[in-house]
């Protein structure tokens, strides 16, 4: 809803402007917040989209789709962002980790992803998660 709202912004903005109405409108800073939230929330929506996109999702596929968002999220917290779109990077961080924990740790999901040959070695960063 918010990539939809974000793309017709002139639309929308032209017909407020056409209303006789007094009706409140967004200011300039708040159009740009929405864009940069926009930007944040991508990497949920890609992951969605991935796993939805698959027939029969596997396990395998979690754990590199988990380390991808994290990595998303931390590249966009070295930006100077705002103070709400920081929080919401944040917010979005600490759920992700209360929700999943450290999925790398975890077995029911590292040996699918190392069995798989198309993530095989590929997000491993330490050597011992390969024993």
């Amino acid at each position: 809803m918010l990539v939809r709202f974000t793309e017709l912004e002139m639309s929308i903005r032209t017909t407020i402007a056409l209303l006789d109405k007094d009706v409140d409108v967004l200011l300039p800073e708040e159009w740009l917040l929405a864009q940069k939230m926009k930007l944040v929330l991508q990497p949920m929506k890609e992951l969605t989209d991935f796993i939805s996109g698959e027939k029969y999702p596997s396990a395998s596929s979690v754990l590199i789709v988990f380390q991808g968002i994290q990595e998303d999220l931390k590249e966009l917290k070295t930006k100077k962002e705002n103070h709400a779109v920081f929080g919401l990077m944040e917010s979005s961080e600490s759920e992700l980790m209360m929700r999943v924990g450290s999925l790398d740790e975890s077995s029911i999901f590292t040996n699918p992803t190392f069995l798989d040959p198309r993530y095989k070695n590929i997000f491993f960063q330490k050597k011992k998660q390969l024993i």
